[in-house]
């Protein structure tokens, strides 16, 4: 049962950064979202990088190598999420998905190395 919802997070953890990051390439209030943090230049890039992990992720059930690497960019990218929020002071709320998603992706992280 461990072993399934170990999965399920990996999946679920992969096929949200492909939509997140799709959003964050395509959709108009993504652009008010990265104007709001301050750093709307770096928009297109964290859309790609999110669209990469996902892809990653799932490319590590052919190269493991590949999917750690890709778990721990996403944990990477989630840490600069949660700071940026409260940097810029977000309620708890809004920082909420972003450190659910870095808490996952550590998980993932241990569960894969152990």
């Amino acid at each position: 049962m461990l072993l399934l919802s170990f999965e399920i997070a990996k999946i679920g953890l992969a096929l949200a950064f492909l939509f997140y990051g799709y959003g964050c390439l395509a959709t108009p209030r993504m652009i008010r979202e990265f104007e709001r943090y301050g750093i709307p230049k770096m928009r297109p890039i964290i859309g790609w990088l999110e669209i990469a992990g996902g892809l990653g992720i799932l490319a590590g059930y052919l190269f493991p190598v590949i999917g750690l690497l890709a778990t721990g960019g996403i944990a990477l990218l989630m840490l600069g999420g949660v700071v940026i929020r409260i940097a810029i002071k977000d309620k708890v709320t809004e920082i909420l998905p972003a450190a659910f998603f870095l808490i996952t992706a550590i998980a993932i992280l241990w569960g894969s190395l152990t």
